[in-house]
């Protein structure tokens, strides 16, 4: 699944894609200490489901831990828009 925000700028809440274990992917660019996503890049894992960035962007907070179950459409994460 793919979530896309036609948002350019501020935060936005990312939401499970399905019900399921969470696991949190690394981002390809290191920018300083900040973690960059580009657009479309996976950003968590729900179960098989894939959780990507809407823009590019970079983690404001982490709303559920890794390793915890989430049902479909719970926030799991505040998301920066660059």
């Amino acid at each position: 699944m793919t979530t896309l925000v036609e948002q350019h700028r501020g935060t936005c809440a990312l939401r499970a894609p399905a019900s399921g274990t969470i696991r949190w992917l690394a981002p390809s660019v290191l920018c300083g200490e900040l973690e960059i996503y580009e657009r479309g890049e996976a950003v968590a894992a729900v179960g098989s489901a894939v959780v990507t960035a809407p823009e590019r962007g970079f983690i404001v907070r982490v709303l559920v831990s890794e390793g915890c179950s989430v049902e479909i459409d719970r926030e799991i994460v505040l998301f920066g828009i660059a």
